[in-house]
């Protein structure tokens, strides 16, 4: 998940969900000079699509609409929904209520009328939004089916040991509807290690799902 706005590790959420920076900073202050009723409706869209890649609850036209309508930028109000849709999916992957949430905000700065509203549509919103992130197949397309691995040892020009190279192969079998494709991905000790930790917190994020 974006980690511009300050987002935390999931161990971490204990202390705090958000940290305060300056582009979560600047997204309060874009947030905060919109009438509230007008942000409202913001705030319903995306939540609504928060489970959708590359959406946020409008089309072309009704974005240059609610530009016009919130007298803003496009580019502010990208920020905005940005911003939103950021602060909806850690609700999400954390399970806290409209007020919870409401608490996280106001305990980084946000002003208790913005946070309100925030706190007030995912209490309204929330248990839909979850609900639609769990049944949101991941990657979109493609489903893994199977992982096969093996151990390969690449020598250089000499035989020791020190010339000897060894390199993890996974193969995933991937499947959707159409199709089924074979991937290989060969990779070092640091790569194979980065990936677990990642595929850790991805596991921790699905446990909260749950």
């Amino acid at each position: 998940i974006n980690a511009e706005y300050g987002a935390i590790g999931i161990h971490a959420m204990a202390e705090a969900l958000f940290t305060e920076t300056d582009r979560l900073l600047e997204l309060f202050s874009l947030m905060s000079s919109i009438q509230p009723s007008k942000l409202r409706v913001v705030l319903q869209r995306v939540a609504s699509a928060v489970h959708l890649k590359g959406s946020y609850g409008f089309d072309a036209s009704e974005q240059e609409q609610i530009t016009q309508v919130l007298e803003i930028s496009d580019e502010a109000l990208q920020t905005v929904m940005d911003g939103v849709r950021f602060i909806f999916e850690r609700a999400a992957y954390d399970g806290l209520s409209g007020d919870g949430l409401m608490g996280e905000l106001v305990g980084v700065s946000m002003s208790e009328e913005t946070a309100s509203a925030c706190g007030e549509v995912w209490q309204e919103c929330g248990a839909a939004a979850v609900q639609a992130l769990k049944d949101r197949s991941l990657g979109g397309t493609k489903v893994l089916t199977s992982v096969n691995w093996d151990l390969l040892v690449r020598v250089a020009d000499g035989s020791t040991a020190e010339n000897r190279n060894p390199v993890g192969v996974l193969q995933l079998s991937l499947k959707n509807d159409e199709q089924e494709e074979q991937l290989s991905m060969e990779m070092s000790h640091e790569k194979l290690s980065q990936i677990f930790l990642n595929m850790e917190t991805i596991q921790e994020q699905l446990d909260a799902l749950q």
